[in-house]
């Protein structure tokens, strides 16, 4: 990410939506899990019900519940553009991401982070059972002599949480249902470091609808990167002055996010008609 980046979002006035309750049933089942593997359990468990969007969760490379995409080779993924939420790996690299503040999974397919994980950690083999897991394991299925289409974070006795394909929500599964399709498993050796933002309560989720249009740099006069956006939603924690920005008719607000939030705090935003000061917009 630049060190900062203006987001203008242009279409209806925010919508605010609380982040939803972890679902009956998901939590970590079993004890002797870290706590990093706890809190990752947790974060999963509260989009349960959310419905699962292909390419959901990298937006502009960055982990965090994102619009979804068109898979070509899928009929059902139609519709995911107009979703936020996670895919497969989105949903395990926001989990793991949120519980330890690193982003240990990075945008990868789920084929290259069993190939070669890229953190510390523990690998488990299919022939070892399901004894050998604890909560918080990211699990990995595919077709036997084949490399891994799936991946699921481990619960304990037995049951596994997971984004399994687009038209189906979020859930929690029984592990034998994959069973057949099992590869392995690997254990993140992280110590957890909750972000302040979402850990204290503090801000919510504020979804607009329209284009979202994201500049490199903090001078409103650069080049606006444009995409073909439904929805934009971010994780808003304050918002001293706003600088209202216009364009094709419609009207909101310019937010600013500081590299390194929320140790930066506030930052200043340079516009053609003086300047303003936001802070802390985080997807």
């Amino acid at each position: 990410m630049a060190a900062l980046v203006a987001v203008v979002s242009l279409g209806l006035p925010a919508v605010s939506a609380t982040p939803a309750a972890a679902a009956p049933g998901c939590a970590p089942l079993q004890s002797g899990a870290s706590a990093a593997a706890q809190a990752a359990v947790e974060v999963a468990c509260r989009y349960v019900g959310q419905q699962y969007a292909w390419g959901g969760g990298h937006a502009q490379g960055v982990p965090g519940p994102s619009q979804g995409m068109i898979d070509r080779t899928d009929p059902a993924s139609y519709a995911d553009p107009e979703l936020w939420s996670f895919d497969c790996i989105g949903l395990v690299r926001w989990a793991w991401y949120k519980a330890t503040g690193r982003d240990l999974i990075t945008e990868r397919t789920t084929q290259a982070t069993f190939a070669a994980p890229g953190y510390a950690h523990t690998k488990f083999l299919k022939s070892q059972g399901s004894g050998v897991l604890l909560p918080g394991d990211i699990m990995y299925f595919g077709r036997e002599g084949f490399g891994p289409t799936h991946v699921a974070l481990y619960l304990g006795n037995g049951k596994m949480v997971e984004a399994p394909q687009s038209g189906a929500k979020i859930q929690v599964n029984d592990i034998s249902a994959r069973w057949d399709r099992y590869q392995g498993a690997f254990r993140p050796h992280a110590d957890v470091t909750p972000m302040v933002w979402s850990w204290d309560c503090r801000g919510g989720f504020h979804k607009t609808w329209g284009q979202p249009n994201l500049r490199q740099d903090s001078n409103t006069s650069s080049r606006i990167n444009f995409t073909n956006g439904i929805s934009v939603k971010v994780r808003v924690l304050c918002q001293r002055v706003g600088e209202r920005a216009t364009l094709d008719g419609m009207v909101n607000n310019v937010w600013i996010v500081p590299a390194g939030l929320p140790q930066l705090g506030q930052q200043p935003l340079r516009t053609g008609s003086g300047r303003a000061q936001g802070c802390a917009v985080v997807r």
